[in-house]
Protein backbone atom coordinates (compact mmCIF):
# COMPACT_ATOMS: atom_id res chain seq x y z
CA UNK A 1 0.00 0.00 0.00
CA UNK A 2 2.90 2.35 1.24
CA UNK A 3 4.65 1.76 -2.16
CA UNK A 4 1.30 2.42 -4.27
CA UNK A 5 1.06 5.62 -2.29
CA UNK A 6 4.69 6.62 -2.97
CA UNK A 7 4.25 5.79 -6.90
CA UNK A 8 0.94 8.19 -7.17
CA UNK A 9 2.83 10.91 -5.40
CA UNK A 10 5.76 10.30 -7.95
CA UNK A 11 3.50 10.82 -10.51
CA UNK A 12 2.07 13.55 -9.37
CA UNK A 13 4.54 15.76 -8.38
CA UNK A 14 6.37 15.08 -12.34
CA UNK A 15 2.93 15.86 -13.76
CA UNK A 16 2.94 18.89 -11.88
CA UNK A 17 6.42 19.70 -12.85
CA UNK A 18 5.58 19.21 -16.31
CA UNK A 19 2.80 21.89 -16.00
CA UNK A 20 4.85 24.05 -14.32
CA UNK A 21 7.60 23.94 -17.09
CA UNK A 22 4.88 24.33 -19.97
CA UNK A 23 3.79 27.57 -18.23
CA UNK A 24 7.27 28.81 -17.79
CA UNK A 25 7.97 28.44 -21.13
CA UNK A 26 4.54 29.96 -22.71
CA UNK A 27 5.05 33.12 -20.65
CA UNK A 28 6.34 35.51 -22.74
CA UNK A 29 9.79 36.93 -22.08
CA UNK A 30 8.35 40.46 -22.83
CA UNK A 31 6.12 40.26 -19.43
CA UNK A 32 8.86 38.93 -16.99
CA UNK A 33 9.53 40.75 -14.34
CA UNK A 34 13.06 42.71 -14.11
CA UNK A 35 14.85 45.24 -12.44
CA UNK A 36 18.38 47.38 -13.28
CA UNK A 37 20.55 49.03 -11.16
CA UNK A 38 21.52 51.05 -13.89
CA UNK A 39 19.10 54.30 -14.27
CA UNK A 40 21.16 55.87 -16.64
CA UNK A 41 23.70 55.47 -19.59
CA UNK A 42 23.55 54.90 -23.24
CA UNK A 43 21.18 52.59 -24.94
CA UNK A 44 24.27 50.24 -25.88
CA UNK A 45 25.12 49.80 -22.29
CA UNK A 46 21.37 49.02 -21.23
CA UNK A 47 21.17 46.75 -24.11
CA UNK A 48 24.48 44.90 -22.64
CA UNK A 49 23.56 44.60 -19.14
CA UNK A 50 19.90 43.29 -20.43
CA UNK A 51 21.64 40.63 -22.42
CA UNK A 52 23.31 39.37 -19.17
CA UNK A 53 20.06 38.51 -17.29
CA UNK A 54 19.55 34.87 -17.22
CA UNK A 55 16.81 33.65 -20.33
CA UNK A 56 16.82 37.24 -21.94
CA UNK A 57 18.37 37.21 -25.74
CA UNK A 58 17.74 40.52 -27.61
CA UNK A 59 19.03 40.17 -31.25
CA UNK A 60 19.28 44.17 -32.77
CA UNK A 61 21.44 45.40 -36.19
CA UNK A 62 24.17 48.72 -34.82
CA UNK A 63 23.04 50.23 -37.89
CA UNK A 64 19.24 50.34 -37.28
CA UNK A 65 20.12 50.81 -33.28
CA UNK A 66 21.62 54.33 -31.85
CA UNK A 67 23.69 52.85 -29.16
CA UNK A 68 25.43 56.29 -28.66
CA UNK A 69 22.23 57.79 -27.43
CA UNK A 70 21.93 58.49 -24.13
CA UNK A 71 18.72 57.90 -21.84
CA UNK A 72 17.19 58.28 -18.31
CA UNK A 73 15.01 55.63 -16.75
CA UNK A 74 11.76 56.88 -15.49
CA UNK A 75 11.73 54.44 -12.34
CA UNK A 76 7.92 53.00 -13.61
CA UNK A 77 9.44 49.92 -15.77
CA UNK A 78 8.70 46.69 -14.43
CA UNK A 79 8.79 44.39 -17.17
CA UNK A 80 11.03 44.01 -19.96
CA UNK A 81 8.89 45.45 -22.27
CA UNK A 82 8.72 48.66 -19.87
CA UNK A 83 12.37 48.82 -19.82
CA UNK A 84 12.41 48.24 -23.88
CA UNK A 85 10.26 50.75 -24.67
CA UNK A 86 11.55 53.17 -22.32
CA UNK A 87 15.06 52.46 -23.43
CA UNK A 88 14.40 52.92 -27.40
CA UNK A 89 11.22 55.51 -26.76
CA UNK A 90 12.97 58.37 -29.24
CA UNK A 91 13.83 55.66 -32.10
CA UNK A 92 11.51 54.22 -34.92
CA UNK A 93 12.03 50.66 -33.48
CA UNK A 94 9.95 47.27 -33.32
CA UNK A 95 10.02 45.12 -30.46
CA UNK A 96 9.20 41.49 -31.97
CA UNK A 97 9.43 38.40 -29.30
CA UNK A 98 10.05 35.27 -31.92
CA UNK A 99 11.15 31.57 -30.75
CA UNK A 100 12.18 32.78 -27.11
CA UNK A 101 14.34 35.84 -28.68
CA UNK A 102 13.81 39.54 -28.55
CA UNK A 103 14.41 41.18 -31.94
CA UNK A 104 14.91 45.08 -32.20
CA UNK A 105 13.80 45.62 -35.73
CA UNK A 106 13.28 49.16 -37.97
CA UNK A 107 9.57 50.54 -38.12
CA UNK A 108 9.95 52.33 -41.33
CA UNK A 109 8.43 50.95 -44.33
CA UNK A 110 11.28 49.80 -46.95
CA UNK A 111 11.20 51.08 -50.47
CA UNK A 112 11.22 49.29 -53.17
CA UNK A 113 14.00 48.91 -55.32
CA UNK A 114 13.65 49.42 -59.45
CA UNK A 115 16.68 48.35 -61.71
CA UNK A 116 18.15 50.74 -64.40
CA UNK A 117 19.87 49.51 -67.14
CA UNK A 118 20.98 50.53 -70.57
CA UNK A 119 23.80 51.35 -72.94
CA UNK A 120 26.38 53.93 -73.15
CA UNK A 121 27.34 54.98 -76.78
CA UNK A 122 28.90 57.81 -78.65
CA UNK A 123 26.24 60.28 -79.46
CA UNK A 124 27.88 60.60 -82.74
CA UNK A 125 28.62 57.18 -84.31
CA UNK A 126 26.61 54.74 -81.89
CA UNK A 127 29.65 53.49 -80.54
CA UNK A 128 29.41 51.62 -77.29
CA UNK A 129 31.66 53.23 -74.92
CA UNK A 130 33.51 50.87 -71.80
CA UNK A 131 34.11 51.74 -68.67
CA UNK A 132 31.51 54.43 -68.86
CA UNK A 133 31.10 55.88 -65.04
CA UNK A 134 27.31 56.01 -64.09
CA UNK A 135 27.41 57.74 -60.43
CA UNK A 136 24.74 58.74 -58.39
CA UNK A 137 26.56 61.99 -55.79
CA UNK A 138 22.93 62.22 -53.34
CA UNK A 139 23.37 58.12 -52.17
CA UNK A 140 27.76 58.01 -53.19
CA UNK A 141 26.96 54.79 -55.53
CA UNK A 142 27.79 53.89 -58.93
CA UNK A 143 28.60 51.60 -61.59
CA UNK A 144 30.15 51.63 -65.53
CA UNK A 145 29.54 50.04 -68.24
CA UNK A 146 30.92 46.77 -69.23
CA UNK A 147 32.79 45.30 -72.31
CA UNK A 148 29.80 45.59 -74.33
CA UNK A 149 28.94 49.03 -73.06
CA UNK A 150 25.96 47.86 -71.11
CA UNK A 151 25.17 49.42 -67.35
CA UNK A 152 23.06 47.87 -64.94
CA UNK A 153 21.75 49.38 -61.20
CA UNK A 154 19.76 48.66 -58.36
CA UNK A 155 18.17 51.69 -56.59
CA UNK A 156 15.88 52.13 -54.09
CA UNK A 157 12.73 53.90 -55.14
CA UNK A 158 13.52 57.92 -55.62
CA UNK A 159 14.02 60.66 -57.25
CA UNK A 160 17.58 60.63 -58.56
CA UNK A 161 20.03 62.52 -60.22
CA UNK A 162 22.50 60.29 -62.50
CA UNK A 163 26.31 61.74 -63.46
CA UNK A 164 27.51 59.49 -66.38
CA UNK A 165 30.96 60.26 -67.23
CA UNK A 166 33.85 59.31 -69.91
CA UNK A 167 37.02 60.57 -70.58
CA UNK A 168 37.31 62.81 -73.80
CA UNK A 169 33.10 63.29 -73.50
CA UNK A 170 31.45 65.95 -72.21
CA UNK A 171 29.68 64.85 -68.60
CA UNK A 172 25.86 64.23 -68.98
CA UNK A 173 23.58 64.73 -65.67
CA UNK A 174 20.11 63.37 -66.31
CA UNK A 175 17.40 63.29 -63.79
CA UNK A 176 15.20 60.28 -63.06
CA UNK A 177 11.96 59.21 -61.13
CA UNK A 178 12.75 55.81 -60.36
CA UNK A 179 9.11 54.35 -59.76
CA UNK A 180 9.77 50.74 -61.98
CA UNK A 181 12.27 49.19 -63.48
CA UNK A 182 13.41 51.34 -66.27
CA UNK A 183 15.99 51.05 -69.54
CA UNK A 184 17.88 54.30 -69.99
CA UNK A 185 20.49 54.25 -72.87
CA UNK A 186 22.81 57.40 -72.39
CA UNK A 187 24.65 58.48 -75.33
CA UNK A 188 27.42 61.37 -74.83
CA UNK A 189 28.92 63.89 -76.83
CA UNK A 190 32.41 63.99 -77.77
CA UNK A 191 34.54 66.74 -76.19
CA UNK A 192 36.40 68.02 -79.40
CA UNK A 193 38.26 70.75 -77.05
CA UNK A 194 39.81 67.97 -74.57
CA UNK A 195 43.57 67.97 -76.13
CA UNK A 196 45.23 64.43 -76.23
CA UNK A 197 47.32 65.21 -73.23
CA UNK A 198 44.34 66.10 -71.16
CA UNK A 199 42.37 62.75 -72.59
CA UNK A 200 45.72 60.25 -71.57
CA UNK A 201 45.05 62.16 -68.23
CA UNK A 202 41.58 61.67 -67.32
CA UNK A 203 41.84 58.73 -68.42
CA UNK A 204 44.27 57.32 -66.22
CA UNK A 205 41.96 58.98 -63.22
CA UNK A 206 39.04 57.07 -64.29
CA UNK A 207 40.68 53.84 -63.95
CA UNK A 208 41.88 54.41 -60.44
CA UNK A 209 38.70 55.62 -59.50
CA UNK A 210 36.16 53.23 -60.55
CA UNK A 211 38.49 50.23 -61.02
CA UNK A 212 36.58 46.88 -59.70
CA UNK A 213 39.62 44.09 -60.31
CA UNK A 214 42.87 44.87 -58.67
CA UNK A 215 45.54 44.37 -61.14
CA UNK A 216 43.42 45.82 -63.86
CA UNK A 217 44.22 48.42 -66.57
CA UNK A 218 42.68 49.63 -69.24
CA UNK A 219 44.24 51.00 -72.88
CA UNK A 220 42.35 53.12 -74.75
CA UNK A 221 43.79 53.51 -78.37
CA UNK A 222 44.33 57.54 -78.39
CA UNK A 223 47.36 56.10 -75.96
CA UNK A 224 48.45 53.69 -78.54
CA UNK A 225 48.25 55.77 -81.22
CA UNK A 226 50.10 58.66 -79.10
CA UNK A 227 53.06 56.30 -78.34
CA UNK A 228 55.96 55.68 -81.17
CA UNK A 229 56.96 52.66 -82.52
CA UNK A 230 58.87 50.75 -84.45
CA UNK A 231 59.41 53.40 -87.62
CA UNK A 232 56.56 55.28 -86.25
CA UNK A 233 53.72 52.21 -86.56
CA UNK A 234 51.43 51.99 -83.80
CA UNK A 235 51.32 48.68 -82.00
CA UNK A 236 49.09 47.62 -79.93
CA UNK A 237 51.25 44.94 -77.89
CA UNK A 238 54.61 47.33 -78.10
CA UNK A 239 52.71 49.51 -76.19
CA UNK A 240 51.14 47.43 -73.40
CA UNK A 241 55.14 46.91 -72.86
CA UNK A 242 55.53 50.14 -71.49
CA UNK A 243 53.02 49.66 -68.66
CA UNK A 244 54.17 49.22 -65.03
CA UNK A 245 55.16 45.44 -64.25
CA UNK A 246 55.15 44.30 -68.37
CA UNK A 247 58.47 43.84 -69.39
CA UNK A 248 59.45 42.74 -73.36
CA UNK A 249 61.34 40.02 -74.20
CA UNK A 250 64.16 40.08 -76.67
CA UNK A 251 64.76 43.46 -78.04
CA UNK A 252 61.88 44.60 -80.81
CA UNK A 253 59.62 41.22 -80.56
CA UNK A 254 56.38 41.44 -79.34
CA UNK A 255 56.12 39.49 -76.77
CA UNK A 256 54.91 40.16 -72.97
CA UNK A 257 56.50 39.17 -69.57
CA UNK A 258 54.21 39.82 -67.11
CA UNK A 259 55.92 39.91 -63.29
CA UNK A 260 58.62 37.57 -63.97
CA UNK A 261 56.40 35.58 -66.22
CA UNK A 262 56.78 34.00 -69.64
CA UNK A 263 55.27 35.13 -72.84
CA UNK A 264 53.70 31.98 -73.36
CA UNK A 265 51.99 32.15 -69.87
CA UNK A 266 49.39 35.26 -71.35
CA UNK A 267 46.04 34.59 -72.57
CA UNK A 268 44.85 37.06 -75.65
CA UNK A 269 41.67 37.10 -76.45
CA UNK A 270 39.91 39.20 -79.74
CA UNK A 271 36.43 40.05 -78.91
CA UNK A 272 36.68 36.68 -76.74
CA UNK A 273 38.18 34.45 -78.87
CA UNK A 274 41.62 33.42 -78.00
CA UNK A 275 44.54 34.34 -80.18
CA UNK A 276 47.71 32.01 -80.33
CA UNK A 277 49.56 33.40 -82.10
CA UNK A 278 49.68 37.52 -81.59
CA UNK A 279 52.65 38.51 -83.92
CA UNK A 280 53.54 39.46 -87.28
CA UNK A 281 56.90 39.33 -89.19
CA UNK A 282 59.31 37.35 -86.40
CA UNK A 283 57.32 39.40 -83.64
CA UNK A 284 57.96 42.88 -84.88
CA UNK A 285 54.72 43.69 -85.31
CA UNK A 286 50.91 42.64 -83.29
CA UNK A 287 48.13 41.43 -85.58
CA UNK A 288 46.18 43.69 -83.78
CA UNK A 289 45.17 47.02 -85.95
CA UNK A 290 45.21 49.64 -84.10
CA UNK A 291 42.61 51.39 -86.50
CA UNK A 292 40.45 48.77 -85.35
CA UNK A 293 40.69 48.75 -81.65
CA UNK A 294 38.13 50.02 -79.35
CA UNK A 295 39.22 48.96 -75.90
CA UNK A 296 42.17 46.97 -74.36
CA UNK A 297 42.06 45.45 -71.27
CA UNK A 298 44.88 43.90 -69.17
CA UNK A 299 44.63 42.23 -65.92
CA UNK A 300 48.20 41.45 -64.98
CA UNK A 301 46.67 39.94 -61.64
CA UNK A 302 43.47 38.50 -59.59
CA UNK A 303 41.70 37.69 -62.77
CA UNK A 304 38.69 35.62 -62.47
CA UNK A 305 38.82 31.53 -62.82
CA UNK A 306 36.47 32.55 -66.37
CA UNK A 307 39.90 33.37 -67.81
CA UNK A 308 41.60 30.08 -66.58
CA UNK A 309 43.93 28.80 -68.50
CA UNK A 310 47.15 31.07 -68.01
CA UNK A 311 49.64 32.05 -65.59
CA UNK A 312 50.50 35.53 -65.83
CA UNK A 313 48.23 37.85 -67.09
CA UNK A 314 45.03 38.11 -69.48
CA UNK A 315 45.24 40.81 -72.82
CA UNK A 316 40.94 41.34 -73.66
CA UNK A 317 41.18 43.17 -76.90
CA UNK A 318 37.61 44.51 -78.30
CA UNK A 319 37.20 45.54 -81.60
CA UNK A 320 35.02 48.46 -82.64
CA UNK A 321 31.80 48.06 -83.83
CA UNK A 322 31.42 50.67 -86.44
CA UNK A 323 29.59 53.77 -87.08
CA UNK A 324 25.86 53.54 -87.38
CA UNK A 325 24.69 56.87 -89.03
CA UNK A 326 27.72 58.14 -91.12
CA UNK A 327 29.95 56.21 -93.52
CA UNK A 328 33.56 57.30 -93.48
CA UNK A 329 37.49 56.03 -93.74
CA UNK A 330 40.39 56.85 -93.18
CA UNK A 331 43.91 55.00 -94.37
CA UNK A 332 47.21 55.74 -93.98
CA UNK A 333 50.65 55.13 -95.97
CA UNK A 334 53.67 54.26 -93.97
CA UNK A 335 57.23 53.33 -93.86
CA UNK A 336 56.66 49.45 -93.05
CA UNK A 337 53.01 49.44 -94.35
CA UNK A 338 49.48 51.03 -95.61
CA UNK A 339 46.37 50.68 -93.80
CA UNK A 340 42.41 51.47 -94.90
CA UNK A 341 39.73 51.59 -92.90
CA UNK A 342 35.89 51.40 -93.53
CA UNK A 343 32.99 51.79 -91.39
CA UNK A 344 29.92 53.14 -91.94
CA UNK A 345 25.22 51.33 -91.24
CA UNK A 346 24.00 48.84 -92.81
CA UNK A 347 20.53 50.16 -91.91
CA UNK A 348 21.26 53.60 -90.07
CA UNK A 349 20.61 53.49 -86.53
CA UNK A 350 20.54 49.87 -86.09
CA UNK A 351 23.05 47.75 -87.97
CA UNK A 352 27.20 48.86 -88.43
CA UNK A 353 30.28 47.43 -90.18
CA UNK A 354 33.84 47.98 -89.66
CA UNK A 355 36.39 46.59 -92.42
CA UNK A 356 40.11 47.08 -91.61
CA UNK A 357 43.12 45.99 -93.53
CA UNK A 358 46.94 46.39 -93.78
CA UNK A 359 49.75 44.74 -95.69
CA UNK A 360 53.22 45.25 -96.15
CA UNK A 361 54.97 46.62 -99.21
CA UNK A 362 58.62 45.40 -98.04
CA UNK A 363 58.58 42.87 -100.85
CA UNK A 364 57.40 45.10 -103.79
CA UNK A 365 60.84 47.00 -103.04
CA UNK A 366 63.18 44.39 -102.41
CA UNK A 367 62.22 41.88 -104.92
CA UNK A 368 63.57 44.35 -107.90
CA UNK A 369 66.70 45.36 -105.78
CA UNK A 370 67.28 41.61 -105.51
CA UNK A 371 66.61 40.69 -109.46
CA UNK A 372 69.29 44.08 -109.99
CA UNK A 373 71.93 41.88 -107.67
CA UNK A 374 70.57 38.81 -109.34
CA UNK A 375 70.20 37.34 -106.08
CA UNK A 376 67.29 34.78 -105.09
CA UNK A 377 63.90 36.43 -104.59
CA UNK A 378 61.96 33.35 -103.52
CA UNK A 379 61.77 33.92 -99.74
CA UNK A 380 60.48 37.71 -99.52
CA UNK A 381 59.14 38.38 -95.76
CA UNK A 382 56.01 40.16 -95.75
CA UNK A 383 52.56 40.08 -93.95
CA UNK A 384 49.06 41.52 -94.47
CA UNK A 385 45.86 40.99 -92.09
CA UNK A 386 42.62 41.83 -92.22
CA UNK A 387 39.91 43.19 -89.38
CA UNK A 388 36.20 43.11 -90.05
CA UNK A 389 33.13 43.14 -88.10
CA UNK A 390 29.37 43.30 -88.48
CA UNK A 391 27.23 44.45 -85.23
CA UNK A 392 23.23 44.35 -86.19
CA UNK A 393 20.87 44.94 -82.77
CA UNK A 394 17.75 42.59 -82.44
CA UNK A 395 15.87 44.09 -80.25
CA UNK A 396 15.05 47.96 -79.81
CA UNK A 397 12.82 48.35 -77.44
CA UNK A 398 13.29 47.03 -73.74
CA UNK A 399 16.32 45.00 -72.55
CA UNK A 400 19.26 44.36 -74.85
Amino acid sequence: MKSALSKMSKTFLLILSMLCAGACIAQSILKMPVTLQRQSGTVGEFLEDMNKLPGIVISYSSEAVDLSKKVQLNGNERTVEDLLRSIVRSQALKIIEQNGKIFLVPDAPLKKRFTISGYITDKESGERLIGASVYIPSIKAGTTSNVYGFYSITLEQDSLQLQTSYAGYFPLHTHIDLQNDMVLDIPLERNVVITEMVIVNAEGKRNTQYRTLVGKTDVSPALIKSVSALMGEADVLKTLQLLPGIQAGNEGTAGLHVRGGGADQNLILLDGVPVYNASHAFGLFSVFNADAVNNIEVLKSGFPASYGGRLSSVVDVHMREGDKYNFHGEGGIGLVFSKLTLEGPIKTGRSSFLFSARRTYADLVIRPILKLSKSSTDVIPFFGDVNAKANYKIITKGYH
